[in-house]
């Protein structure tokens, strides 16, 4: 996604060569999307992406380790979000928002 201010709303993106949501553009939110079975990451958040918001979102459908998951991380962010609940890594819940990678 490299255009500004969108709702990205229940979008499953499964099997790419690359990343699930590779997020360039500023102020997009992102709820309800499913990224899994990817080569890369579920959601690729880069630094340029500021005001990144994601809301009940799912990186691996399945458990860890499962045949759902993304080759790479499940999240990765090079720039804070804002987290508003709901979204999952691993069927766990997951609240993170600051600058890293998570798997």
């Amino acid at each position: 996604m490299n255009g500004n201010s969108n709702t990205i709303k229940g979008v499953s993106s499964l099997s790419n060569g690359a990343d699930g949501f590779r997020v360039t553009g500023t102020g997009n939110l992102f709820d309800s999307n499913k990224a899994y079975k990817n080569v890369g990451v579920g959601f690729n958040v880069y630094a340029s992406a500021t005001g990144t918001k994601l809301k009940s979102n799912a990186s691996n459908t399945g458990n860890s380790g499962s045949s759902n998951e993304n080759l790479s991380y499940e999240y990765k962010f090079a720039v804070a979000i804002t987290n508003l609940g709901g979204n999952k890594k691993d069927n766990v819940s997951f609240g993170a928002s600051a600058i890293g990678s998570y798997e």
